[in-house]
């Protein structure tokens, strides 16, 4: 039913009332720790198979503990992850979430999550594919040269499409229109949707703006 092109790495959340930490080694202390199941590829994978739905993950992990970990804990969801690179070369990458009540901020070691290529989807399962997904623009560096024609070759084999940017670092926020234009779903929350469309859009005029250049735009939180 779904490929997901995404990014896989654990999220490491430390959670309290306020979560700032200070440099000059002091120590603040948190309420909790956890570690769980990241990658916005990764979750969307893992909750559309809860659903049922059938689901195939192409990612890169590290040969390493979180890598291995990450593996069987996405299996046992029931996603196909025969298709989820294991490199040699790189570490699993990594996020730390600050978690507050109202808010949270992330830090992310990319590790391989950039080596992903669209090359990296084996035919037989693209062509079998009933949505193709795709999260993380902006992490996954390796992917973004060859995703306008991945989504197109989808596309034509009966396969509707969507896309995730997420958040991007280096804040340059350029998706070409022509990839826009094989995305028949847009997902943003409401400063990527403002960034995305420009500077001084509301949020409404943001997602409007986005729709004339890709297909349904829905909101996230």
């Amino acid at each position: 039913d779904l490929v997901v092109r995404g990014d896989c790495c654990p999220d490491i959340v430390l959670s309290a009332d306020r979560v700032r930490p200070r440099f000059g080694q002091a120590e603040p202390l948190v309420s909790e720790c956890t570690v769980a199941i990241g990658g916005s590829g990764t979750i969307t994978a893992c909750r559309a198979a809860e659903l049922g739905m059938s689901v195939a993950l192409v990612s890169v992990v590290g040969d390493d503990l979180f890598g291995r970990d990450l593996r069987g804990r996405i299996a046992a969801y029931g996603v196909d992850v025969s298709t989820v690179r294991v490199d040699q070369r790189h570490p699993t990458g990594v996020t730390v979430v600050l978690n507050e009540p109202s808010d949270r901020a992330m830090l992310t070691a990319s590790g391989g999550i950039g080596l992903l290529t669209a090359r990296e989807v084996p035919p037989e399962v693209l062509s079998r594919a009933g949505h193709v997904h795709v999260s993380s623009y902006f992490l996954q560096i390796g992917l973004q040269e060859g995703l306008r024609d991945l989504l197109a070759r989808a596309r034509a084999a009966g396969s509707t499409t969507s896309l995730d940017t997420n958040w991007d670092p280096d804040d340059r926020w350029a998706v070409p229109a022509d990839l826009l234009s094989q995305v028949d779903v847009l997902s943003v929350n409401a400063a990527e949707a403002r960034r995305l469309a420009g500077a001084g859009n509301s949020v409404e005029s943001a997602a409007r703006s986005l729709a004339k250049r890709a297909g349904t735009v829905i909101g996230k939180q």
